[in-house]
């Protein structure tokens, strides 16, 4: 099954899967979600976090990543530690 899905700027993504039923959740405020967090996996393990997110909720970094709240603020305080050296 795949869905369309439109994107800030006016582009759209298409979005395939086999999953069907109920459209995932923001883990952030509950509304529809469209992205996953691209930060690191939360078990320490190979792949990215995953937790899903609306266009509201995201952290957008360019060029293409987006975070949820939890992996924006770690990623802000290492780049704030690599500052002090």
């Amino acid at each position: 099954m795949c869905e369309r899905v439109a994107l800030p700027g006016g582009g759209f993504a298409i979005v395939c899967g086999t999953r069907r039923g109920r459209r995932s959740t923001c883990a952030h405020c509950g509304r529809p979600a469209s992205l996953l967090c691209d930060g690191p996996a939360r078990d320490g393990g190979v792949g990215t976090c995953d937790r899903a997110l609306c266009t509201h909720c995201r952290i957008h970094v360019p060029p293409d990543r987006d975070y949820c709240k939890g992996h924006r603020e770690a990623a802000r305080d290492a780049a704030a530690q690599l500052r002090h050296f």
